[in-house]
């Protein structure tokens, strides 16, 4: 059902206007947005993805092209390029692309090979002079991206090394001087810098530190010269970073139907299973999780967050197999739901939450805590509750975020870590299903004079009935959800013989906060 827009009806109410292709042409049907929310909240979250700017670039803003850039241009940019005159040739990139001119295959292959491992005598440049002028070609390639879109890198996607859907692509070879010893003059070919890597998943693994148990092209450490260069780990962060905006606006600028979206260059990185469906997300979601300190269980306690910029590239790309999953038969959504689901189970609290800060598919995290909840101990929920537990319209009820999620219990209650895990995943639930079904909109209405003017609207899907449910039934629900935690608090006391460490006395704190501003929140 996609969403293309949005207005204030007569009744001064936010509608949405539902677009839909039929053989007698494109019918355009209005309905409330508070009804949309209520039973079909992913194709608001669609629409919320499609029809924002998203990475910094508009949709409509593409300059008009004058042409490619010329060859002889071109091969002047090249030259310099080779003999190491950096800053004349990313002034002529600059200057012809900001003249409209597209950048030929050539000259985009030549920016990643400068950012990834330049060419470089270190008599001539130090190592932070190389460092800024990569950042400068990292500013001119998402120029490239804002000015001509995302289909001027589609030979990019074509470089990497055959990949794990069996076709072997084109690689591209080009000679180049490159000092390996300062007493070796010989020319040595080498290709192009993506190519030391499978796919965009392999170069994903390198950014994050994750090494892959089962790796899908065994390339010689000693031919991936990236990994040797000067501070080449922020390099390949920053065209990991330029890669994933390229796919970003692809999609995006696909939002029209799912037949565009079908074309999208990211649904090409994602293998098909023997059915031809889009189910085996195993190797990804290890990369993707690996940011934020997953490990498999023979490694043992999982690791914290490795760093803010990892997590936020992993992010981007968990955001993208959200947003498929949404969309009719592109991948499948309940085997994305389960996979991602195990692997969060093995994150630890703090891994949780910044995951959940950084996934904006909102009502994909509700999906992953529900079945967290679901699956954990019912022991203590009361008999005429339990249909709650995996009934298929009990996602939308707010009797389950009270009387049911509240009297659950961690699977494994050993540490006050395991109870302050639990807990925060009762809050989270509570606060995502607020989340889906309260939105803020900008809608534009004309004045009688003729002037425009933009309001600020909140739209609310939750019923009177559910609100009168919060106000009388909450404030019971939260004194019996403060016992039943003591009380599993209580139980880990007297299984360790009454003794805490300062860390189990911080957590302790720590979980009695999270109830007191959960309690003021609602």
């Amino acid at each position: 059902m996609p969403i293309t827009g949005h207005h204030l009806d007569e009744r001064g109410r936010v509608v949405y206007e539902i677009t839909t292709s039929t053989p007698d042409g494109v019918l355009v049907e209005n309905l409330p947005a508070d009804q949309l929310m209520a039973y079909d909240p992913e194709s608001v979250e669609l629409y919320q993805y499609f029809y924002s700017d998203g990475p910094g670039f508009s949709l409509g803003k593409r300059k008009s092209r004058n042409g490619q850039i010329q060859l002889k241009l071109e091969h002047m940019i090249i030259h310099y390029m080779e003999e190491e005159y950096y800053d004349a040739a990313l002034d002529i990139i600059r200057k012809t692309v900001t003249a409209g001119r597209k950048p030929s295959r050539q000259i985009l292959l030549s920016l990643f090979d400068f950012i990834l491992r330049p060419v470089v005598n270190l008599r001539k440049r130090t190592a932070k002079e190389l460092f800024l002028m990569a950042q400068e070609a990292q500013r001119i390639l998402f120029y490239i991206l804002e000015s001509f879109g995302p289909d001027v890198f589609n030979p990019i996607w074509i470089i990497f090394k055959p990949n794990f859907l069996g076709r072997y692509h084109e690689r591209r070879k080009r000679r180049e001087t490159m000092e390996m010893d300062q007493d070796d003059d010989d020319d040595e070919p080498y290709e192009c810098s993506l190519t030391e890597f499978d796919d965009i998943w392999d170069l994903s693994a390198h950014c994050f530190g994750y090494v892959e148990p089962r790796p899908r092209y065994q390339l010689p450490q000693d031919d991936r010269r990236s990994m040797k260069e000067a501070a080449g780990h922020v390099r390949r962060r920053m065209v990991l970073d330029i890669l994933i905006t390229v796919l970003e606006v692809d999609l995006r600028n696909r939002r029209a139907s799912n037949i565009e979206l079908e074309k999208c260059a990211f649904l090409d990185m994602l293998r098909k299973d023997s059915t031809g469906n889009r189910s085996q997300f195993d190797r990804y979601l290890d990369i993707i999780f690996s940011a934020f300190g997953y490990h498999s269980e023979k490694d043992g306690e999982p690791t914290k967050l490795k760093d803010a910029s990892a997590a936020e590239f992993a992010g981007r790309l968990l955001n993208m197999l959200a947003v498929l999953s949404y969309c009719d038969n592109l991948v499948t959504p309940k085997a994305l739901v389960d996979q991602t689901y195990r692997r969060f189970l093995k994150l630890d609290v703090d891994s949780c939450a910044n995951l959940i800060e950084i996934i904006k598919c909102t009502t994909f995290l509700s999906s992953i805590c529900d079945l967290y909840l679901s699956d954990s101990d019912c022991s203590c929920v009361p008999d005429q509750y339990m249909h709650l537990r995996n009934g298929r319209n009990a996602t939308f009820l707010v009797e389950k975020l009270l009387h049911f999620n509240m009297k659950t219990r961690p699977i494994n209650l050993e540490s006050l870590e395991d109870i302050y895990r639990h807990v925060m995943i009762v809050v989270w639930r509570y606060t995502l299903y607020m989340n889906e079904r309260l939105i803020r909109c900008d809608v534009t209405r004309t004045r009688e004079n003729g002037s425009r003017v933009v309001l600020n609207k909140q739209v609310s899907s939750i019923t009177d009935e559910q609100k009168i449910e919060i106000i009388v039934d909450g404030p019971d629900a939260l004194d019996h959800w403060k016992q039943h935690v003591n009380e599993m608090i209580k139980q880990v006391n007297v299984n360790n013989n009454g003794q805490k460490s300062e860390h189990d006395q911080i957590l302790e704190r720590q979980i009695n906060w999270t109830i007191q501003l959960f309690q003021l929140n609602m």
